[in-house]
C-alpha cells in the first residue's frame, strides 16, 4: 500500500505523514528531508532559492524515493510518501509512478486555510524546527502559493481530503 500525502505549504503534511507511517508501520519518505541532506548544503541560503535549480533536484530526488518505495513494496511493507506536488501535472506524474510500482494507492490531501498555514510556517520558523535548515520566508510562501493548482473534480474523486486546522 502506498499512501501519497500532499497539500500546500504549512498544511501539516509532514506531521500527518509521520503519524500515518507510525500507525501503519510504514516506511516514511519525506521529500524535504531528502532535499535537506542531498542538496541544501550546496545552496546559497542567503537568497531565495533558484526555482529551476530546485526543480531539477526535486525530480532526481523523487525518482530515488520511488525506487526505494518500489523495493519496500516488494518486501510487503507499506510506504508513506510526502510530496508537495503543486501542479496537476506533478500530481498525475506521481500517481503514474505509484501505479508503476504495482502497489495500491491512497492519496491524502492535507488541507488548511491559508491564514492558518501562514501562521504555522511563521511559528515553525521561530521555533527553528523546520525540516529544512532555512526559514520559509513570506516571499517563499507567497511564491509557492501562487504556483499551486487546486485539486480538480477528477482528483477530488480519488483523494481523501483531510482538514487539518
Amino acid at each position: 500500500m502506498i499512501y501519497l500525502v500532499t497539500g500546500k505549504t504549512g498544511a501539516g503534511k509532514t506531521y500527518y505523514a509521520k503519524r500515518l507511517a507510525d500507525e501503519k508501520k510504514a516506511l516514511l519518505l519525506v521529500l524535504d528531508e531528502w532535499m535537506e541532506k542531498l542538496f541544501v548544503p550546496d545552496m546559497d541560503t542567503s537568497k531565495v532559492p533558484d526555482y529551476k535549480w530546485m526543480l531539477e533536484r526535486i525530480a532526481r530526488t523523487e525518482s530515488l524515493m520511488w525506487n526505494v518505495a518500489a523495493s519496500t513494496l516488494r518486501a510487503s511493507r507499506p510506504v508513506v510518501i510526502e510530496l508537495s506536488m503543486t501542479t496537476r501535472a506533478q500530481r498525475k506524474q506521481q500517481v503514474e509512478r505509484a501505479n508503476e510500482t504495482g502497489g495500491k494507492l491512497q492519496i491524502l490531501f492535507i488541507d488548511a486555510p491559508q491564514d492558518v498555514r501562514r501562521r504555522r510556517v511563521e511559528a515553525r520558523n521561530k521555533r527553528n524546527d523546520n525540516t529544512l535548515s532555512y526559514d520559509v520566508t513570506p516571499e517563499m510562501f507567497d511564491f509557492v502559493e501562487g504556483l499551486y493548482e487546486d485539486l480538480d473534480a477528477s482528483e477530488l474523486r480519488v483523494a481523501c481530503v483531510v482538514n487539518n486546522f
